[in-house]
């Protein structure tokens, strides 16, 4: 089974605004999306607003991962949260 690491930390800009950056290591696609899903249900659980997504370390994407990709940002819009993906 493949696995997925996130790396997570909370930042801050000059005006106090605060994010979340989750680094990504690995693939997202059918044998990694049930332990992506659950790590991003535990940030919305957790109250993130603003999440950042660095892709910098992801090696491939399927078109599972692509939906639940736009899952998520849905989701985020929905109660007035931002998704950004970076690298």
């Amino acid at each position: 089974m493949a696995t997925i690491d996130f790396k997570i930390k909370n930042v801050k800009d000059r005006s106090g605004l605060g994010a979340t950056v989750a680094t990504i290591d690995g693939s997202i696609d059918a044998a990694s999306i049930q332990q992506f899903q659950s790590v991003m249900d535990k940030l919305v659980e957790r109250g993130v607003k603003n999440l950042i997504l660095d892709c910098s370390k992801v090696t491939y994407i399927n078109s599972t991962g692509l939906g639940t990709l736009l899952k998520y940002a849905d989701q985020f819009d929905g109660f007035g949260g931002h998704i950004a993906f970076i690298r």
